[in-house]
């Protein structure tokens, strides 16, 4: 997955399927996206996320991490 694939309102889940990342914000020039981190438990695991890439390689790494959510 790299970023361009991604969409706003896109979620994520995580590898270890205990939070979820919902795309809120892409700005591509500089290879940026934010979203909300949600923790299973609610309210109190939500935390603003940015992932800041200097290329295209990094932004793939970053992502990587993530995978689609298959709700």
């Amino acid at each position: 997955m790299d970023i361009q694939s991604i969409e706003l309102g896109m979620e994520l889940k995580a590898r270890n399927k205990q939070s979820l990342f919902v795309c809120e914000k892409i700005n591509d020039e500089k290879k940026t996206v934010e979203g909300r981190m949600i923790r299973k438990g609610g309210e109190l695991g939500k935390r603003i996320m940015k992932e800041t890439a200097e290329n295209i390689l990094f932004a793939q790494t970053v992502l990587a991490g993530f995978e689609r959510n298959a709700q």
